[in-house]
């Protein structure tokens, strides 16, 4: 088994208390933070550096194994970077600590729809986009919980809801939200994303 290291940032990274419609709490919760300037590794050697980053601290297994990125501003490229560079996201699943013991968990696409679900006391776990590998199904199996997929409301999201129906059937209780076209989890209210919920 590969043993995933802790992901240390050498920057200073200030807490975050704004986000888009979150709740301070949330963003306290999941550590949303903010760099000035962050150097980082280019796959072929040498570093780069990226100015004005929202960092998500990716925690897998109790402790952080890598960090996304994300721009501030929309001209900046690229919009999302993710270290280290081997991290393999398709390997875990994001906020995958908090599904111990629960008897339902969602799936969700990224990263802030786990943390709108988290603002209606729901435990979700992210796929880091519209794809379940096996090595996530085989995570949501360990669990034993029933499985409710929410991907978002659009052609990659609907693809992603069949592929993981085809993984899951005859091994695990499935559930559906319907999250209606154009939108994702984390862009509705929360009010009429916890009605889609029930």
């Amino acid at each position: 088994k590969k043993v995933l290291d802790e992901y240390i940032v050498e920057e200073e990274v200030k807490p975050v208390k704004k986000f888009r419609s979150f709740d301070e709490e949330t963003l306290k919760y999941f550590g949303l933070g903010y760099v000035e300037k962050i150097t980082l590794n280019k796959r072929g050697g040498g570093e780069y550096t990226l100015y004005k980053r929202l960092l998500f601290p990716i925690r897998f297994k109790e402790k952080q194994i890598g960090i996304a990125l994300r721009r501030t501003k929309s001209t900046d490229v690229p919009k999302w970077s993710n270290q280290p560079l081997n991290i393999d996201t398709g390997e875990i699943l994001y906020n995958y600590d908090n599904t111990i013991g629960k008897s339902s968990i969602v799936v969700v696409e990224g990263i802030t729809d786990v943390w709108a679900y988290h603002e209606l006391g729901i435990t979700a776990v992210a796929t880091f986009g519209a794809h379940m590998t096996d090595k996530q199904y085989k995570l949501l199996m360990k669990t034993g919980a029933d499985i409710i997929l929410s991907y978002d409301g659009d052609e990659a999201g609907r693809k992603a809801t069949k592929k993981a129906i085809e993984l899951l059937k005859n091994k695990a209780n499935i559930y559906l939200i319907d999250i209606p076209e154009g939108k994702d989890p984390e862009g509705l209210d929360r009010k009429e994303l916890l009605i889609l919920y029930e």
